[in-house]
C-alpha cells in the first residue's frame, strides 16, 4: 500500500500504516506468470492494498509505455510525472539511463527465443551473458528503490513474463516468489475476442484482439513455461491459483498468498468478498487499476454461455491435457 505523504528518496521510508522496510533486507518480489485476461491486474492491486506491500502492475512496461510514451500511472498522471515514481527512479538511477537502451537489454531477455537460455542459466546459478547480468543488476537497483521508497516488503510484479531472470533467482539482492495464475483457456480466448478499452494513453483506444488459435496456443506455450519457472524456486516459494479461485474465494485465495509469502498481515476485505481500492501506481495493466473505491469479486462466467461454438472446440483441442491438470 503507497504511503499517504511520499517519504525523501533515500530516507528508510515508513507506511503511513507503520510498516517499512529495511536497508539491509532483501524485499521479496512476488512474480504474477501467466497469460492476459487471468485477472492478473485484480490480483496485483489487491495485493498492494495490503500494508508493506506495493503493486508495480506490468513492470516490465516502464521503459516503453511509461518512460518512452508516458503513458499513465494507475494513479492518472504520466509515469515520468508521477510522485512515487519519479522518487523510484531517482533513487535508483539518477541520472536516468536511456530507457531504449534499457528495453533493448529487456527485449533480449524476455524474448521467446531466449527462455531455455535464461533457464540453463538458472540452473547453472549464473547470469550466464552479459546482457542478463546487466539487466539483472538494472531490476535489482530498481527493486531495492522501490522498497526504499514506498516502504515495501513485498513488490507485486504482474508482468506476466513466464521465464523472468527475477522469478528463477537470476536478480541478485531480491526473494523471489511465483504465483502461476491460469484461468479456463475457453474464458481466455473469449476475453480476448471481446472489445476493451486501453486506458493511459491520453487517448481512449482499443486493447488487440485475437482469435481462439492464437489465444489457444498461447495459453498453453505460457503455463508450461511458468511450470517450468516454478520449478527453478523452492516448492514453499511458487503455487498456482486459479483465476476462478480467486474470484469464487478472494478472501481464502489471497489469505493463501500471504501465508506462502510469509506475511501475517490484515487483508483489505471489508467481508470475504468485497474490497475497497484506493490509487495505485501501476505502471500498466488493465483498465480495473484505475478502479477506486469498494467492488465485490465474483465468478465471470458470461464466456460459459456466449462464446462461439467453433471457438470452445478449436481451443478445448490446442490445450487438452494441459488445462485438465488445471481441473478445466
Amino acid at each position: 500500500m503507497v504511503p499517504s505523504t511520499m517519504p525523501e528518496p533515500g530516507g528508510g521510508s515508513v507506511h503511513s500504516g507503520g510498516m517499512g522496510a529495511a536497508d539491509d533486507r532483501a524485499p521479496k518480489v512476488l512474480y504474477i506468470v501467466g497469460k492476459g485476461r487471468s485477472g492478473s491486474t485484480l490480483l496485483d492491486i489487491v495485493l498492494g492494498e495490503i500494508d508493506g506491500f506495493f503493486s508495480t502492475g506490468q513492470l516490465r512496461t516502464l521503459w516503453r509505455s511509461g518512460l518512452i510514451n508516458r503513458y499513465d500511472c494507475g494513479c492518472e498522471v504520466p509515469v515520468p510525472e508521477c510522485e512515487v515514481w519519479s522518487a523510484v527512479l531517482k533513487e535508483a538511477f539518477d541520472p536516468l539511463p536511456d530507457p531504449r537502451r534499457i528495453l533493448r537489454l529487456q527485449e533480449g531477455v524476455l524474448s521467446w527465443r531466449s527462455a531455455p537460455r535464461v533457464l540453463r542459466a538458472a540452473r547453472r546459478g549464473d547470469a550466464g551473458w552479459p546482457e542478463l547480468r546487466e539487466y539483472g543488476r538494472i531490476l535489482e537497483t530498481l527493486y531495492r528503490a522501490i522498497a526504499s521508497v514506498t516502504g515495501a516488503r513485498v513488490i507485486v510484479d504482474s508482468s506476466k513474463a513466464p521465464v523472468h531472470p527475477g522469478s528463477v533467482g537470476l536478480v541478485p539482492g531480491i526473494v523471489p516468489y511465483v504465483v502461476q495464475l491460469v484461468r479456463d483457456p475457453r474464458a481466455v480466448a473469449y476475453s480476448w475476442r471481446r472489445r476493451k478499452a486501453l486506458t493511459g494513453r491520453g487517448e481512449m483506444k482499443e486493447m488487440p484482439r485475437f482469435g481462439p488459435i492464437y489465444s489457444g496456443v498461447s495459453w498453453l506455450v505460457r503455463n508450461v513455461a511458468a511450470e517450468r519457472t516454478r520449478g527453478r524456486l523452492d516448492p514453499g516459494r511458487s503455487m498456482v491459483v486459479r483465476y476462478e479461485d480467486l474470484a469464487g474465494r478472494p478472501e481464502e485465495t489471497v489469505s493463501a498468498i500471504t501465508r506462502m509469502l510469509g506475511e501475517d498481515v490484515p487483508l483489505p476485505f471489508l467481508d470475504e468478498r468485497t474490497v475497497k481500492l484506493s490509487t495505485n501506481h501501476t505502471v500498466s495493466g488493465n483498465p480495473i487499476r484505475t478502479t477506486i473505491g469498494e467492488i465485490e469479486l465474483r465468478p465471470d462466467r458470461e464466456w460459459a454461455e456466449r462464446i462461439r461454438p467453433w471457438d470452445r472446440r478449436v481451443v478445448s483441442v490446442l490445450t487438452g491435457p494441459v488445462r485438465r491438470r488445471y481441473g478445466y
